[in-house]
């Protein structure tokens, strides 16, 4: 089942940078990645991709060590790019989604000392 989007309103409010820039649309609630190619995610190449709330950040094969971020394109279409650990974990964290690796799932835990 594909899912259909409003319209993102283009009121972005950039969140952080993280090998890509995470923005929240304050329209719509939800959260839009950007690479290079932009300012804002309505900018790139590849136009607005929103982070799937629903996915796991999974550990692909590769020995570069690389994650797969889960996007939503806004006629529904699941897609993913590329992070590393680093990315893979913040994603976690604005998500509240564990991750995934070799079919195990970690869920992320905040440490106080």
């Amino acid at each position: 089942m594909k899912l259909k989007f409003e319209e993102p309103s283009q009121g972005w409010q950039y969140i952080k940078r993280v090998g890509h820039k995470y923005f929240h649309d304050r329209g719509t609630g939800r959260i839009a990645i950007a690479d290079n190619s932009g300012k804002h995610p309505h900018q790139t190449e590849d136009g607005v991709l929103w982070l799937d709330m629903e996915r796991s950040c999974t550990a692909t094969s590769q020995p570069e060590g690389l994650w797969s971020i889960p996007l939503l394109a806004p006629d529904g279409d699941r897609s993913s790019t590329v992070g590393d650990i680093k990315e893979a974990i913040f994603v976690s964290s604005l998500t509240g989604k564990p991750l995934s690796i070799g079919g195990y799932l970690y869920k992320m835990v905040e440490v106080f000392e």
